[in-house]
């Protein structure tokens, strides 16, 4: 009997059947482009390495499939294919297509069509499967201007979907050049969605604020018409009955030949009237005067304080903020994914290094703004930043306060807090 370790060894020595290398002849490239080509159509956003890997399981038996790790091992001869099936395609739905077609793109199936392998103004679809084309990808400045387009077609025609404003908005704002297509929703609702909530909270915060103020306007009415001028009329009688009654005796003392009793009391009625209206308007004025005083300050001093600068829409502004938890840092992450660039700094209380205010002003350098949450930083915080090269803000409350103070400042109507 073997000794234990040599029965080992020999099952080490023993070998692992490998698989076959595949290589796949003229007719099987041809069925794979065509099965990817057919799946990039259905699906832009797919990579060109994806849509090889589904196709040969599209178009080959099982025993014919390769091992797809880089799609550089496919490139030479499949892209001239995919060209070629591209510009058929383009012709089929009459486009524009030179005459001569080289030899090697033409696939040995009789049911090919012979297409060239250049095609003057491609189609959209056809982008980057074209000489000369790439795919167009939204930079952030063209996101955010489609996503305020998309908005505002939505708000005067409810019932359009998001794709369809979108698709109208890329022809209304975009050149030729910019424009895609858009086969689906899944290919824009990683950044449309967030963009268009965000926009949709600051319209009803506005309105919020709106209503707020008529209903401060409604209340200062109803304060002056609930005050009565008679307060002045009893706070100084002597005077009162001296104003009041002086006009009464400059009316004429004589009338005319034939005036009766009756004219005469009619005209020194027509001037008691006069002259209490005249009274009454002046202390009915006076009282308004005084009750705006009292409730106008609050509100002008909100109203009069520029509101915080948004950076220019060319990129994602980056925010520094201090003093949240780390569940409360996903949180807002998560609501303003793809519209904002975040970084997050612990406040004094946590400790430890790159945190507090060394740490804010450390970490802010190339922010755009800083906010520190009031409540939840240490004085640190505050001292050091006067040390800061951007602008300063201060947010009470918690996550939910500070998502809509971003949303605020956003839409470009959110006031600078008073200094400490």
């Amino acid at each position: 009997m073997a000794h234990p370790y040599q029965q080992t060894q020999q099952r080490q020595k023993a070998k692992t059947p490998t698989k076959p290398n595949v290589v796949w002849d003229d007719r099987e490239k041809h069925l794979v482009a065509q099965a990817s080509f057919r799946i990039l159509l259905e699906t832009p956003s797919l990579s060109q390495l994806t849509a090889v890997m589904r196709g040969q399981l599209r178009a080959l038996p099982e025993n014919r499939h390769r091992e797809v790790s880089t799609f550089g091992k496919f490139s030479p001869w499949i892209k001239p294919l995919w060209e070629a099936l591209a510009a058929a395609e383009l012709k089929a739905q009459g486009g524009i297509a030179p005459e001569s077609t080289p030899e090697s793109v033409v696939a040995p199936e009789p049911s090919t069509t012979v297409v060239p392998d250049v095609v003057a103004e491609p189609a959209r679809k056809f982008r980057g499967m074209i000489p000369g084309t790439t795919v167009v990808r939204w930079k952030t400045g063209e996101r955010d201007l489609l996503g305020r387009k998309v908005h505002a077609l939505r708000k005067s025609f409810p019932d359009m979907s998001p794709i369809d404003a979108l698709r109208k908005a890329m022809e209304i704002e975009l050149p030729a050049n910019r424009q895609r297509e858009l086969t689906h929703y899944g290919l824009v609702r990683d950044w449309l969605a967030p963009l268009l909530k965000a926009l949709d909270e600051a319209d009803a915060l506005a309105k919020q604020q709106a209503r707020e103020a008529a209903a401060a306007a409604r209340e200062a009415r109803r304060v002056a018409e609930q005050a009565t001028p008679e307060v002045e009329v009893v706070a100084k009688p002597a005077e009162a009955l001296q104003a009041y009654s002086a006009p009464l005796w400059s009316a004429p003392t004589h009338a005319e030949p034939g005036l009766g009793l009756e004219a005469i009391m009619q005209l020194l009625a027509e001037r008691l009237a006069t002259t209490f209206v005249s009274a009454i308007e002046v202390a009915l004025r006076r009282v308004i005067t005084g009750q705006l005083a009292n409730v106008l300050p609050a509100l002008a001093a909100v109203a009069l304080r520029p509101a915080v600068a948004v950076p220019p829409r060319t990129r994602q502004p980056r925010v520094t903020v201090v003093g949240l938890l780390n569940q409360q840092e996903e949180d807002v992450r998560r609501a303003f994914a793809g519209v904002i660039d975040f970084v997050f700094v612990k406040s004094q209380q946590t400790g430890g290094n790159g945190h507090g205010g060394a740490g804010m002003v450390t970490k802010s350098a190339t922010s755009d703004l800083v906010i520190a949450m009031v409540g939840h930083c240490g004085h640190d915080v505050e001292s050091h930043s006067k040390y800061l090269k951007v602008p300063f803000e201060r947010v009470n409350g918690s996550a939910t306060g500070l998502k809509r103070w971003l949303t605020n400042w956003l839409a470009g109507t959110q006031p600078q807090s008073e200094a400490a």
